[in-house]
């Protein structure tokens, strides 16, 4: 169930829905604080790709009132994504701290994250995108029907996932009602 459990599925999955709810919201405060809120639950789960897409997503929301020279409208929707943001993962935060763990959180959000990860990837970045499925999916073949066939078709996926990627650009672009938005999805 390889391809069903791996957090950075759950973490794009997360970021993708946060993103879509901003871009839609139509400056609605609940809208931007369910966005901020899966923003969160992205950043919980993988920090390398959450936190930089919380960022970018704060900060093009502040750019039409930086535009419109109102500091108001420069800081609050993006801290509505920021309390969102907070919302979601302040339940692990209390618990980790009143575990005595708060510590050992921040060690592996952040400080391991950003300092060993990247030497583990290496290997994967030099040889590019879907370096390591032939691999995957031989080790996956393996496994006990019907989830054998779910996860070789779920790699298999994975070959075709640049293409919905360019089309869904495509029609992003074409969209003239979301054009004001597509600072959020750049």
């Amino acid at each position: 169930m390889w391809p069903y459990a791996y957090p950075h599925w759950l973490a794009e999955a997360f970021a993708l829905t946060g993103i879509y709810l901003l871009v839609t919201s139509n400056g609605q405060a609940r809208r931007e604080i369910v966005g901020g809120a899966c923003l969160g639950l992205s950043v919980a789960t993988i920090q390398s790709l959450g936190i930089p897409i919380l960022a970018v997503c704060m900060a093009g929301l502040a750019v039409p009132g930086i535009v419109h020279r109102s500091w108001r409208e420069t800081f609050a929707r993006p801290l509505r994504v920021f309390a969102g943001a907070l919302l979601s993962i302040a339940p692990f935060i209390i618990y980790l701290g009143m575990r005595g763990a708060f510590d050992q959180m921040v060690y592996a959000m952040f400080e391991w994250v950003f300092t060993h990860y990247p030497e583990g990837q290496k290997d994967a970045a030099m040889r590019g995108y879907g370096a390591f499925l032939e691999s995957y999916i031989i080790a996956h073949a393996r496994v006990s029907w019907p989830w054998r066939n779910l996860a070789v078709f779920g790699l298999r996926f994975i070959y075709i996932l640049p293409l919905f990627a360019i089309f869904g650009g495509l029609s992003f672009r074409c969209r003239p009602s979301l054009m004001g938005a597509t600072i959020i999805g750049l």
